[in-house]
């Protein structure tokens, strides 16, 4: 590499003066300096490495890089013949402590996105969680809803009389849910063979027993029609008669 011409080294010292004068002031101006003085081969060491020790303390990507850049340039000045070595090692000790300071701020970026993403991580755990729970809440509410039992309907409601028809004639089988004042009960009557049919009070109850039966024969043999007190008296005594 041959040494730049004077006017080169001319424009290379300004350079470095303006970089050197805006640090501080305007570093965007000192980076866009230093940025054009280190793309130079023919730049000196002590200007390279002043260029480098500014890119080495911005904000700007690679700053570590420069900072490392830095200090190996310098480390080759001391051992270069036409730098004086106590200023070689003047700038390696400058240029060290840069590097320290990005070493620093590197550290502190790392932490920083580290939190960052541990934030983001515990974000989206939080999230999913909530949503699995909300959704088991939903399915739970929907089983209930689906399986448990209504308050407004009765577990049994009042059935028809159970008949079938034989040779001897009609006769009751079952009867459930048999209306009363006091709420539904249930009852079975039996076949007609049952050795001891269930017994009814007197009164309100044969009669309510009546009007059900008879309510409801029509229904269940299709048009069958009993009426007038004398038919009343048949079916309390089907039902009621000792078999």
């Amino acid at each position: 590499m041959s040494p730049p011409t004077a006017i080169q080294a001319k424009v290379l010292e300004d350079l470095d003066k303006r970089m050197y004068s805006a640090a501080g002031k305007d570093d965007d101006e000192a980076e866009r300096i230093a940025k054009i003085l280190i793309a130079k081969d023919d730049l000196p060491l002590f200007a390279r490495c002043r260029a480098l020790c500014i890119l080495g303390v911005s904000k700007s990507p690679g700053y570590l890089e420069w900072a490392e850049e830095a200090v190996r340039t310098a480390r080759k000045a001391i051992t270069d013949p036409d730098t004086e070595e106590k200023e070689a090692q003047l700038m390696l000790a400058s240029c060290e402590t840069i590097l320290h300071w990005a070493l620093q701020d590197h550290s502190k970026d790392l932490e920083r996105q580290w939190r960052a993403k541990k934030t983001e991580v515990s974000a989206a755990a939080s999230c999913s969680a909530t949503k699995t729970c909300s959704e088991g809440q939903r399915s739970v509410k929907k089983r209930r809803i689906k399986s448990g039992a209504r308050d407004d309907v009765p577990d049994l409601l009042p059935a028809a009389p159970v008949m079938e028809r034989t040779e001897e004639g009609t006769k009751i089988v079952e009867l459930r849910e048999m209306p009363s004042e006091e709420g539904n009960k249930t009852q079975v009557v039996g076949d007609s063979n049952a050795e001891s049919p269930p017994s009814y009070s007197e009164g309100k109850g044969k009669a309510r027993l009546v009007d059900v039966v008879l309510s409801r024969l029509d229904a269940s043999f299709g048009g069958l029609s009993i009426d007038g007190q004398a038919a009343r008296e048949d079916v309390l005594t089907f039902v009621f008669e000792e078999q």
